[in-house]
C-alpha cells in the first residue's frame, strides 16, 4: 500500500517570526503525519520548548490528506517557515 501525502498545520495558532506554519509530509496515517515535526522530520518532542513555534500536542495539529506517494519512508517534502526580521 502506498504512503499518503498530507498537509499539516497548527489549528487555531498565531504565527510569528521564526516559526513554521505548515508542511507537506509523507506518512502511513493521519496520526503519523500529525506527529512529524516540519524541521526535523522526526516525531514531535513534547518536552522540547524550542519547537520553532510548532505545537507539541497532536490535538493542536490539523491534517489534510492530499494525495499518494511512491516514497519508501515517511518524512517532510516541504515546510513553510517564517524567518525573522
Amino acid at each position: 500500500m502506498p504512503f499518503k501525502i498530507y498537509k499539516i498545520y497548527p489549528t487555531n495558532y498565531t504565527f510569528g517570526y521564526d516559526t513554521f506554519d505548515s508542511a507537506i509530509v509523507i506518512a502511513d496515517s493521519t496520526k503519523e503525519a500529525s506527529n512529524i515535526h516540519p524541521c526535523t522530520g522526526k516525531p514531535l518532542n513534547k518536552n522540547n520548548t524550542s519547537n520553532y513555534g510548532w505545537p507539541t500536542s497532536l490535538d493542536q495539529i490539523t491534517v489534510e490528506h492530499i494525495g499518494y506517494s511512491t516514497a519508501t519512508h515517511p518524512g517532510v517534502i516541504l515546510a513553510s517557515y517564517n524567518a525573522g526580521k
